[in-house]
């Protein structure tokens, strides 16, 4: 990994910025930040497609709905010497089946309409990659939310690199 500052609501609103260009722009998207500073260690890899992957795979989930309620929110905040970083659509959960399989390589939930079933999987080895956590839950009441924890300083290690075995 090749490690520099980075800017995690930064990057988020850029990425945010781009989806609504590309994607849909009714898209309602909320960023809430709740730190004094969004910065961390991190790799190319987490700002070039991480990232991207997750909100756009989140984002899906609530493509179909009335365009009144496809909303996305982000929070970002302190959490033991990290950043949490919450991605949330509030749409409808996704189905108990697909949930525990939503990190694996080749799960497409697009079945017939393109994607490749690598978005949530690569964001997961990438955030590993960072000595991070990720998980998702998915409930009627809440919606899809992704949870990221990274470490503010990540200490080199070349056993991280993303793609290594």
């Amino acid at each position: 990994l090749s490690l520099e500052e980075v800017n995690v609501e930064t990057l988020i609103r850029e990425e945010i910025s781009q989806l609504r260009s590309s994607v849909d722009k009714s898209l309602k998207f909320e960023v809430r930040v709740q730190t004094e500073s969004a910065s961390i260690q991190a790799d190319r890899a987490l700002r070039t497609g991480a990232s991207r992957n997750l909100l756009i795979n989140v984002f899906e989930h609530v493509a179909d709905l009335h365009p009144s309620k496809r909303h996305l929110s982000v929070a970002i905040g302190d959490a033991n010497e990290g950043l949490k970083i919450a991605i949330a659509n509030g749409g409808p959960p996704i189905a108990k089946e697909a949930l525990i399989r939503f990190f694996d390589k080749f799960n497409s939930t697009k079945k017939g309409s393109g994607g490749t079933g690598l978005g949530t999987s690569y964001a997961k080895i990438v955030v590993e990659a960072h000595a991070g956590i990720i998980n998702v839950q998915s409930t009627e009441s809440e919606g899809t939310i992704v949870r990221i924890w990274l470490s503010r300083h990540m200490q080199m290690d070349s056993s991280r690199a993303v793609g290594a075995d």
